[in-house]
C-alpha cells in the first residue's frame, strides 16, 4: 500500500496488565454502572499515566445536546492553552474503529484528538507455565488521532492504524 500522508503524529500509548488490571478492578468495584462514571474512570488513568496528572477533567454537569471536553491537557502550540482529547472506550478491540473514524468531523469541530481505546486480551498458551498468575492478561491499548488527520480518506487511515496497531 502506498500512503500518501504524514502519519507520525499518530500514536499508540499501550499499557500492560498491572496497570491495565488495576484500572479494570476500579470500574468493577464501582457501585454505578453508568458509562459516563466508567468513562471517567479511564480519562483518570490516561490523565496520570499519560500527562502525570497535568490534565484537567470536567465535572460539569452534563445536559444533553451539549458538547463538553473530556480532557483539557496543556498545549504544545504557542499562543494555545489547552488541548482537547475526546477519548472513546472499548471492550471489543478494533471493531468499532471505523465507526468513530466517522464521527471525525463532528468531534474535530470541537476537540484537538481523539483518543480510541481498547482492550487486548492475551491468553496464555497451558495452564502449566511458570508465570501462571492471571489466566489472561489484557493490554490497554490507545490510539491518539490528532486533528491533522481528518482530511484523510477513511479507508486509508483505518489501514494505516490498523498496521500500526
Amino acid at each position: 500500500m502506498k500512503l500518501f500522508h504524514d502519519y507520525k503524529a499518530i500514536s499508540f500509548p499501550t499499557f500492560w496488565s498491572r496497570h491495565t488490571s488495576k484500572v479494570i478492578n476500579e470500574v468493577l468495584n464501582k457501585k454505578s454502572k453508568s458509562y459516563a462514571t466508567h468513562h471517567d474512570i479511564f480519562l483518570r488513568f490516561i490523565n496520570d499515566k499519560l500527562f502525570k496528572g497535568q490534565g484537567v477533567l470536567n465535572k460539569e454537569f452534563r445536559r444533553k445536546g451539549k458538547t463538553y471536553p473530556d480532557l483539557l491537557i496543556p498545549s504544545k502550540t504557542e499562543g494555545k492553552e489547552y488541548e482537547i482529547i475526546e477519548l472513546r472506550t472499548h471492550t471489543s478491540e478494533l471493531k468499532y474503529l471505523r465507526r468513530e473514524l466517522n464521527k471525525r468531523e463532528e468531534i474535530f469541530a470541537f476537540s484537538d484528538y481523539l483518543y480510541f481505546a481498547y482492550f487486548l486480551r492475551r491468553v496464555w498458551k497451558e495452564k502449566n507455565e511458570i508465570l501462571k498468575a492471571h489466566d489472561c492478561i489484557y493490554y490497554l491499548v490507545i490510539i491518539s488521532i490528532p486533528k491533522t488527520t481528518e482530511k484523510i480518506p477513511i479507508n486509508e487511515l483505518e489501514a494505516v492504524i490498523k498496521m500500526g496497531a
